[in-house]
């Protein structure tokens, strides 16, 4: 097990520091492996009962009204503007404790 943490860190190692052109020669390789997703426009309509159907358009009966159905993009967070004023130094209180310490005190204290 420590073998093959030893070579991912000097494969990650040579990767970083470009050893070789080592960067170059793997990057059309990683390319080639993230496609992009398909693109599969989603649409809706009305079955013959009035319930909505989705599915792709050529799925949807002909003479159907079809409408497109439009996705929130996934992965996603809204960015919060940063400002100086809301980055604030801790307090004392708000320290992490180091409670071996704190213990180590007690006992000498006593």
């Amino acid at each position: 097990m420590r073998w093959l943490i030893l070579a991912i860190v000097v494969a990650a190692g040579a990767y970083y520091a470009d050893v070789g052109g080592l960067r170059g020669k793997l990057s059309p390789l990683v390319a080639a492996t993230q496609s992009p997703a398909p693109s599969v426009s989603v649409v809706r309509w009305r079955d013959a009962n009035g319930h909505w159907v989705y599915g792709d358009a050529a799925q949807a009966p002909s003479g159907t009204h079809v409408e497109p159905v439009k996705f929130a993009p996934l992965n996603t967070m809204p960015a919060e503007p940063h400002t100086a004023s809301t980055a604030t130094a801790p307090t004392q209180s708000q320290q992490p404790r180091n409670l071996a310490l704190e213990r180590i005190d007690k006992a000498i204290n006593r």
